[in-house]
């Protein structure tokens, strides 16, 4: 569920906000709106609240209606509070991802393809909380990995979300509440939490454990022109990896797992134009009855002929 502030809360944020006079910054993608830094060190000192942890994605990579997404979906998170002993849902926090809500058609995976789908890029935003709440040593009740690897981060360190099915969660297992911020600046996703305590420092491992080669598919497009090729994607590798946490604490240096996450290969897809295949190639005799596919009728070998 949505988790809201109390009223207290609620009130000593927004009067934080006009007392300090939050100066304004670059623009959130897709709103046209300021996106403000997070709350200033006098803030959390009187919230009682310190910075945990923050992390960086970089979407220089998206096209317009992912980086629309990615900043639509930020706005959503930033300032929202989960109390102590509550559970975050992303996908109730940012809602559906459909055009009436705001979103715009952008590259999502399906299997092991890249299409459009209305809300791609969102995930992104998934991902960076994510990170967010593994250095922050908070408890992961559900997290997804995509079925191809990712630009933005490491393999195993990806979530991906879908409405209805496939969520992220996370519970608040301290004793005071956490703030979530989030700011785009230019290309880049920056969300923090905020938090009674400062956590242990957590560092994120990997290892690879196999690697998948991509295949490559060619298909004709008979609407190239002949002899041509057009690379529809460029294909990219699987890998399988472990992953876990290091996390330095007063005992010792202890180990949190993660698991193990297997992404798909997917195929390098060329489509070719049609052969050039010019009269004179054709059998003796061919070349008079030598009809042209795709121009006026002509044998000057300027078109793929059809034999008739």
């Amino acid at each position: 569920m949505r988790v809201r502030a109390g009223l207290l809360f609620i009130f000593l944020l927004a009067m934080l906000a006009v007392g300090q006079g939050w100066a304004p910054s670059a623009p959130a993608a897709g709103t046209g709106m300021p996106a403000p830094p997070g709350p200033s060190a006098g803030d959390l000192r009187k919230l009682g609240a310190v910075p945990m942890a923050g992390f960086t994605t970089d979407f220089a990579f998206a096209t317009p209606g992912q980086a629309h997404n990615i900043g639509l979906a930020a706005e959503r998170l930033r300032g929202l509070v989960v109390q102590p002993g509550k559970t975050f849902s992303f996908n109730a926090a940012v809602g559906p991802r459909t055009p009436q809500a705001g979103f715009q058609t952008g590259r999502i995976f399906v299997g092991d393809r890249i299409v459009q789908g209305c809300g791609g890029g969102v995930c992104q935003v998934a991902t960076t909380l994510y990170n967010v709440v593994l250095l922050a040593d908070l408890p992961v009740l559900e997290r997804h990995r995509h079925s191809l690897t990712v630009p933005y981060v490491p393999p195993g360190q990806d979530a991906t979300v879908a409405w209805n099915y496939a969520d992220f969660r996370f519970r608040n297992n301290l004793n005071g509440p956490l703030l979530l911020w989030s700011r785009t600046e230019g290309r880049r996703l920056t969300i923090s939490l905020y938090g009674p305590e400062r956590p242990p420092k957590v560092v994120v491992k990997h290892r690879i454990l196999a690697t998948y080669p991509f295949t490559t598919q060619t298909l004709v497009n008979a609407s190239l022109p002949p002899g041509t090729e057009k690379v529809v994607t460029p294909g990219q590798p699987g890998v399988k990896v472990e992953s876990w946490l290091e996390i330095e604490s007063p005992g010792g240096l202890r180990r949190k797992d993660l698991g193990i996450d297997v992404y798909r290969p997917s195929p390098r897809i060329v489509e070719l134009g049609p052969p050039v295949i010019r009269c004179s190639e054709l059998k003796k005799g061919a070349a008079k009855s030598c009809s042209c596919r795709f121009a006026k009728p002509s044998c000057t070998g300027s078109r793929s002929p059809t034999p008739t």
